[in-house]
This record gives C-alpha cells, structure tokens and sequence, in this order.
C-alpha cells in the first residue's frame, strides 16, 4: 500500500557446529538451507530479496500474519470474512550492500 512499509522477518545464522561455521537459512515453508565448508579467509556476505507478487493474501486471524502470495484467483477454498488480502505490494529486487569478514585459522 502506498506510504506504508513491513519489517520482514527472515532467519539466517551463522552457527558452529563441530568446529567449522555454517551459514543456515530457513524458508518461509519451514525448509532449510545449510551452506558449510568454509576455510580460512575473506568472504562477502550480500543478501537480496525480490517480490514478483502485487497480491498477497492471509487465512485466519494467526499471530504472526502469515501472507502468502497469490499466483492465480484461488479456485480451491472458499474466501471467508477472515480472509485479509492485501494489494498493490512493491515488486522488484533490493539488495544489501556486501560486507566482508574473515575467518583466521
């Protein structure tokens, strides 16, 4: 909506585990991502989100909202008074600028 802004919520850690660094990312569906293997060095860390979806929709009244985008007109459930559909979000890509650490043996 226009003038309006969200704090996304997404997790990602670096964690140790058996003496090496991994980098773990958690989707929104609950899968995970683990990146291992690092050796000593210099790396970047960038993160980038993109949205390809202007519509987005939540069932329910749970805590947190939990949207979910909105690919065709729904077809399979029937739209209830509990259904908060929201339009016109931003599309595109944003990324964060790289920052640099390193790893010392």
């Amino acid at each position: 909506m226009p003038r309006e802004s969200t704090t996304l919520m997404l997790d990602g850690y670096f964690n140790w585990d058996n003496q090496k660094l991994n980098f773990v990312f958690r989707e929104k569906s609950g899968s995970f991502w683990t990146f291992s293997g690092f050796k000593p060095g210099k790396y970047l860390v960038q993160f980038t989100y993109e949205n390809q979806y202007p519509a987005w929709e939540a069932m329910g009244n749970s805590i947190p909202i939990n949207f979910q985008p909105i690919w065709n007109e729904q077809i399979y459930h029937q739209r209830s008074s509990e259904t908060l559909k929201i339009k016109d979000v931003w599309t595109g890509e944003v990324s964060t600028a790289p920052i640099e650490f390193q790893l010392i043996p």
